[in-house]
């Protein structure tokens, strides 16, 4: 006999619909998605494989509430509801409870926005103010980022991608459970050309392709015995020529990223609503940019070279 594939999709949609999810953002406790006072969106891991998604930012694209535009200083920005900052300040990004927002403009997307997704078991997307849990920068969303363990997979893996404009990924994952410790690693390199548009007039009347290429180098590793653990992430970020800020087209913009963190800590539930969680952390990033404003020839005559902005930022956090 055929399978009715009305029945199929009906028992398919019935089981997700019986499926509990829990989530531990809302409250910092495990609790049914249904019960939680939040509006809380979660993608696990194999709606990520579906989707096709490279970065953290493809994914919060297709959550409800959530919008995703570039602004002229080439960092992302993420709206909620309608509320949008140059550096998405107002939402915290939390990987494995980490906060990955910065000391110096508060936005995370400037350097992480490009976070690997290999190793990351769920996302959870709270929308609304989340500050009197989580303190500063959960104005209008809290987005945590939970990796998987080796608990959910006990090996290796490796996988190679290619896409256009040249784009290639290589990544390396590891997890393993040593007697009582738990060991996770990963390793990941992206170079891409970018994508090659056509400007046919820019701000000073010039016409020519952008050049926007990238190029990251990130590491991961986490380790877990007795409610203790360890963490710490690398990444290094390079990037080339954007459409200028001037919205002048330009050859000499260079983009350099480098940040890690470390962190150590302790957890132990104590109850169904109580949990202990102490830790002590140190983050750095340092931010080394030459972006080119307006070509050589413009402003003239005053500036017959051009005009080229530099940043250099050198950020430690720690406690």
């Amino acid at each position: 006999m055929f399978a009715n594939p009305l029945e199929s999709t009906l028992d398919n949609e019935r089981q997700w619909l019986e499926e509990e999810t829990f989530v531990v953002s809302a409250s910092k406790v495990k609790e049914d998605i249904k019960k939680t006072a939040a509006s809380v969106s979660v993608i696990d891991a194999e709606q990520i494989e579906e989707m096709g998604a490279n970065t953290l930012l493809d994914v919060l694209r297709t959550v409800p509430g959530l919008g995703i535009h570039q602004s002229q200083i080439f960092n992302q920005e993420i709206e909620v509801r309608g509320v949008k900052t140059w550096f998405s300040e107002k939402v915290l990004i939390l990987l494995d409870g980490h906060s990955l927002n910065s000391l110096r403009n508060g936005g995370a997307t400037l350097q992480y926005d490009t976070i690997n997704l290999e190793n990351v078991k769920r996302i959870e997307v709270v929308r609304g103010p989340a500050s009197a849990l989580y303190g500063e920068n959960a104005f209008t969303a809290l987005i945590n980022i939970i990796t998987k363990k080796a608990e959910d997979i006990d090996g290796a893996q490796v996988r190679i991608k290619a896409g256009s404009y040249n784009t290639q990924t290589y990544n390396f994952l590891f997890w393993k459970k040593i007697n009582d410790v738990s060991v996770t690693a990963n390793l990941n390199y992206v170079a891409s050309d970018g994508y090659k548009a056509f400007i046919a007039q820019d701000s000073v009347g010039n016409s020519g392709f952008t050049s926007p290429t990238t190029k990251k180098t990130s590491a991961y590793i986490n380790l877990e015995s007795k409610g203790f653990y360890f963490m710490g992430q690398y990444v290094d970020r390079k990037e080339g020529p954007r459409f200028g800020i001037a919205h002048a087209l330009d050859n000499r913009t260079l983009l350099n990223y480098e940040s890690y963190f470390l962190e150590l800590g302790y957890k132990k539930e104590i109850s169904d609503t109580l949990n202990l969680h102490s830790k002590v952390y140190f983050d750095q990033m340092n931010v080394d940019n030459k972006i080119g404003v307006f070509p050589s020839g413009f402003p003239a005559p005053v500036y017959p070279n051009g005009v080229l902005a530099y940043s250099k930022v050198e950020e430690v956090k720690k406690v």
